[in-house]
């Protein structure tokens, strides 16, 4: 017996009708099933007579791709505007910014920024606020300061008038830079708007009255250097090359254990575990997105923290190659998202995660970890999924392989 998905393309087919096409595409990319949706557009491709996708059929398609986050998906992208091009299908400003979301999703700013000279040059497609917005948020991911102010300035070229997402950044772009001549002139252009933006310079409390606090304070610039983000250490995708750690540059006192916490977030829970291993460990927090990992630093600094180092970029890149082998006493993995299948390759712990897990770890050493909390995300915690994972003894004996030459 049929699915419903396969009678409701058999029913879209036989009918003919581009609307019942893209009703069907539509719900299915709505819940991420990105092969139907695509099994579902070249269905409409392929009949004849023919039927021409409109825009809205291109839309929901890149939507499809666009929801992925993934580098993969970008290639994707870009044939499908090549598609609509090639057809005659305008690829409006709402198009554009649906790629470049994607792009920023996947923190694959080199494509976002391609798509969006793009936009500049296409007198039909212009970039509006909601672009610029999404194109702000990526320079915040991965850090590109000349980024936002370029930004900026074509926003006013443009005529865009700044809405709060546009203030908010601008200004935690220049906390982030801990620069401040430059976060004063940010709060001077872009506080009058009710912002009340999160900063790096106020990561106790995130008030904007602790900004100008800050500001006015007779310490502020040895507080900025204390603070200063030239101390994390930055891998793909948030810098262009990887970098390869050493924790003699890292850590004063490199003789004791280091512990690693992989998709440290907001840096709230590795804090706390530094600030109670003062004496004894080293910490290191890995985080993807470059505003995220200077806040970590942030909170680490304001902690007077000397035993916790950021390093901003891919997890999977920082710990196959950037990490020295047997240095690492702990790896904890907080909130791995489990896959709906332990098998999933595309999910952050994987097969390669585990077998370069295992390769930085000392002999001995803790695989993975659940935080010391009662506070836990539900369902079962982070170890017992992963020691019941076939993954887990797959990755060891892959990484065990490898240093005796087989």
């Amino acid at each position: 017996m049929p699915n419903r998905f396969d009678a409701d393309l058999a029913a879209a087919l036989q009918r003919r009708n581009v609307k019942l096409f893209n009703s069907l595409l539509s719900r299915h990319a709505r819940f991420g099933e990105v092969e139907r949706v695509q099994k579902a557009f070249d269905a409409l491709c392929a009949l004849r007579p023919p039927l021409k996708p409109n825009e809205y059929t291109y839309g929901i398609l890149l939507n499809a791709y666009v929801r992925l986050a993934d580098y993969s998906a970008g290639e994707r992208c870009r044939q499908i505007l090549s598609e609509m091009q090639g057809s005659g299908v305008p690829v409006s400003a709402v198009v554009y910014t649906t790629v470049i979301k994607g792009r920023v999703n996947a923190l694959d700013m080199p494509s976002a920024w391609s798509h969006f000279e793009a936009m500049l040059s296409d007198p039909a497609a212009q970039p509006n606020l909601r672009t610029v917005n999404t194109m702000l948020r990526g320079c915040l991911y991965v850090g590109d300061g000349a980024g936002v102010d370029r930004l900026l300035e074509t926003a006013a070229r443009l005529g865009l008038e700044p809405d709060r997402a546009t203030r908010d950044a601008a200004v935690r772009a220049a906390a982030a830079a801990f620069d401040s001549k430059r976060l004063r002139r940010a709060l001077e252009a872009h506080a009058s708007g009710g912002l009340a933006s999160l900063s790096h310079a106020a990561a106790a409390d995130g008030s904007l009255a602790a900004v100008r606090a800050f500001l006015e304070s007779e310490g502020r610039e040895a507080a900025a250097a204390a603070f200063s983000t030239a101390a994390v250490a930055r891998f793909p995708p948030v810098a262009a090359a990887a970098a390869k750690v050493s924790w003699s540059a890292l850590f004063p006192d490199a003789s004791r254990a280091v512990k690693v916490e992989v998709g440290a977030g907001t840096g709230d829970w590795v804090a706390l575990r530094a600030e109670a291993d003062a004496a004894t460990a080293n910490w290191a927090a890995l985080e993807l997105r470059h505003d995220r990992a200077c806040l970590i630093r942030a909170k680490g600094a304001m902690r007077g923290l000397r035993n916790l180092a950021v390093l901003a970029g891919d997890a999977h890149g920082i710990l196959s190659g950037g990490l020295p082998l047997r240095s690492v006493a702990e790896v904890h993995v907080n909130f791995p998202q489990p896959p709906q299948s332990e098998g999933s390759e595309r999910h952050l712990v994987n097969r390669a995660f585990l077998e370069a897990a295992h390769a930085i770890l000392q002999p001995g050493g803790m695989p993975l970890a659940a935080p010391p909390s009662t506070k836990r995300p539900r369902g079962p915690p982070p170890i017992r999924l992963l020691a019941s994972s076939r993954l887990l003894a797959q990755g060891a004996a892959s990484a065990a392989a490898r240093e005796r030459g087989c």
